[in-house]
């Protein structure tokens, strides 16, 4: 089974901690992220990540574990950090247990609403391992080696739970046969690591590295020859991006990097780089076919990095089996953006350069998506009561799936939407729902409003934590909290 690792940048640069104020644009940006359905680990109050959580110390600011674990609980599947973990992937395809349990269960439930759009990127998928076998078998090639899908839509509407299907069904076909040896791997760009170089990308080919070298052991001296023969001297260059790609040189030329790299170098050698990335790809598509990279969040990528997309797409002497994911906020994308422009370009180019460009859009639910929500998660049939939350949710949420789900975790979390254990139902009063939310302007002050009535150690607990980004280690949050943290509360407090 192929699991992805988590991949943490020692580098990241620090970017100003959100406040809990009245202008939405301060919150974290994890809070308006494009997986609809999160999850934080209650019983350690960690961060679930890639196979992998990582905790923060509860022994951190006294009075701040119970408040963590409180505020935890009360938001079963939301704050801080997306999981994905191939089980939680697996969990989109289970049978939904809110009825019997008495919990809200969104995670369960699957992606409504969403079937046009997996069912577009499984054609995708199918397409691409369809022009890979035919080739394979020397047969004259019926179709592109390669797949380009663009994903858009605001934030929180699910823009990477959909990416993520393939996964899912990548994993599927290999627990079907297997000979099978695809893989999907992910590179997330971050608002706070613009200014850096390859950033996404560099996560998602490390992982690669790791990956490899994990599982792969009796081909390493075989893709270290490749990679010797087809980088060369680049090959120092990328173990600087790439910490496990040094790792897996390591019997090779890793004692020589420290002395011989040099920054003027690196700096001159971008064109050297982005193709290195493309020798890259053709090594490591050979071990892995097909090779799914995802990256997300595009509108933050730098340009060298949307260059690199343009040499891993566009190489013809690439035989392997890849297909490239990129999901983008359309709110943040115009035609002055090099995104938007890049994207035409690859439009232009596509029949040049033999691969297929797929564009989808996600939106917001409508009404008769949330009305099935509602069914599916809180009573096995429509009534006029689930139709009445189902718009009222729409009217406070305008249907973004995030906060869909945050609004009714928080309907339930305030007793206005209930279980009754005696006759197995939920049940909630319509007009208490409509006056506890009448004052309240959309769902993002409603969660303003719950973090603030956290103690301050947790706020500014959680204010050290988001210098991070979309991940850290508990030590790195440790020193932080010690250098910084408690000097915050105590100024707070005095």
């Amino acid at each position: 089974m192929i699991q992805p690792v988590p991949y943490f940048d020692p580098h990241n640069k620090v970017v100003p901690p959100f406040s809990i104020s009245d202008n939405n644009e301060d919150l974290p940006s994890t809070f308006g992220d494009d997986d609809a359905l999160l999850s934080l680990d209650t019983s350690s109050v960690g961060i679930t990540s890639t196979g992998h959580t990582e905790t923060v110390n509860t022994s951190l600011p006294s009075g701040a574990s119970s408040d963590l674990q409180s505020f935890a609980s009360s938001m079963k599947t939301s704050e801080l950090r997306k999981p994905k973990t191939t089980e939680a992937i697996a969990l989109h395809y289970q049978p939904n247990n809110s009825s019997s349990s008495g919990n809200l269960d969104f995670i369960s439930m699957g992606l409504i609403g969403r079937e046009t759009e997996i069912s577009t990127l499984r054609y995708c998928l199918a397409n691409l391992m369809a022009s890979d076998s035919s080739d394979s078998d020397g047969s004259k090639e019926t179709g592109p080696f390669k797949e380009l899908v663009f994903i858009k839509g605001p934030s929180g509407v699910g823009k990477s739970s959909v990416a993520r299907t393939v996964e899912h069904d990548l994993q599927q076909e290999q627990s079907n046969n297997s000979n099978y040896n695809g893989i999907f791997i992910d590179g997330k760009f971050e608002m706070n690591t613009m200014d850096e170089p390859y950033s996404g990308v560099s996560k998602a080919f490390d992982k690669i590295c790791r990956k490899i070298k994990n599982t792969k052991q009796d081909s390493i001296a075989e893709i270290q020859q490749a990679l010797r023969d087809g980088l060369g001297k680049e090959v120092r260059l990328l173990m600087h991006l790439l910490p496990q790609l040094k790792d897996l040189m390591s019997d090779d030329q890793s004692q020589s990097t420290e002395s011989t790299f040099d920054m003027d170098a690196f700096e001159s050698g971008m064109d050297q780089l982005r193709y290195a990335f493309r020798v890259l790809a053709r090594v490591f598509g050979a071990v892995f076919s097909p090779m799914v990279i995802f990256f997300d969040d595009l509108q933050w990528a730098d340009i060298s990095s949307l260059q690199v997309l343009d040499y891993l797409i566009s190489d013809t002497q690439n035989p392997n089996a890849m297909m490239i994911i990129g999901s983008y906020r359309s709110e943040e994308v115009n035609e002055n953006s090099l995104l938007f422009n890049k994207i035409l370009a690859f439009r232009e180019k596509a029949t040049k350069f033999h691969f297929h460009v797929t564009e989808m859009e996600i939106k917001a639910f409508d009404a008769a998506t949330v009305e099935k929500i509602i069914a599916t998660t809180l009573t096995p049939e429509t009534t006029e009561q689930g139709v009445r939350l189902a718009l009222i949710c729409i009217k406070r949420t305008l249907g973004n799936p995030f906060f869909v789900f945050e609004f009714l975790k928080m309907l339930h979390h305030e007793g206005l939407v209930s279980y009754n254990s005696s006759s197995k139902r939920w049940t909630w009063d319509m007009d208490k729902i409509e006056d506890a939310t009448m004052s309240t302007a959309n769902v993002v002050v409603l969660l303003q409003n719950r973090m603030r009535k956290l103690s301050n150690q947790v706020q500014i607990l959680l204010q050290c934590a988001a210098y991070f980004g979309s991940s850290f280690y508990e030590p790195t949050l440790d020193m932080v909290w010690e250098h910084h943290g408690r000097r915050l509360v105590g100024s707070k407090i005095d």
